[in-house]
């Protein structure tokens, strides 16, 4: 920002924030639609929809040079509005069906989401030309990524039995076991 579009540091300061409350709104709602009956693994496709949408235009914006400082902050917002609906419901799901090892689950989860920051900062450094291309490319690609994820993997599926489970459920089951 402050290099790209010649944001003043202060400016940037502010912009960060209202990033930051962002995620905060998002994890609100998305324990406000919880408590409501709304479906974690609704509110995680949904979070991830949004994400996809927001990237993408931002992706679009960046190739045809209709971004600026403010044009892209909507797109920004919404992406980490989207975090926010996503990121309490996957911890969630990380640790729930496996309580007694659920500071594992949590450590696995916040490693792996470390090791996608440091992948994805490489694709930006590799894929940067002055623009803010590459940045949109590679969250692009990232929300295309989880998108996938979300449609194909963590949709409950149905048990021999007819009823939803989810897809850690023999895993969760193994582990829990006396």
């Amino acid at each position: 920002f402050i290099d790209v579009f010649g944001v003043d540091p202060r400016i940037y300061g502010a912009l960060f924030a209202v990033n930051a409350f962002a995620i905060a709104v998002g994890a609100f709602t998305s324990g406000r639609l919880s408590t409501r009956g709304v479906a974690a693994n609704r509110l995680i496709l949904a979070g991830l929809i949004i994400s996809f949408c927001a990237t993408g235009a931002l992706f679009g914006g960046a190739i045809f040079g209709w971004l600026n400082a403010f044009s892209i902050m909507p797109l920004l917002v919404l992406n980490t509005f989207s975090m926010g609906l996503v990121t309490p419901n996957a911890v969630h799901g990380t640790m729930e069906p496996m309580p007694r090892i659920a500071g594992v689950a949590s450590s696995a989860f916040g490693g792996i989401r470390m090791l996608g920051g440091a992948i994805s900062s490489e694709f930006v450094a590799w894929w940067y030309h002055g623009t803010p291309v590459a940045m949109g490319e590679t969250m692009a690609l990232f929300a295309a990524c989880s998108l996938f994820v979300g449609l194909f993997l963590i949709q409950p599926r149905r048990s021999r039995g007819g009823r939803r489970e989810s897809p850690m459920e023999p895993i969760a089951s193994a582990v829990n076991a006396p």
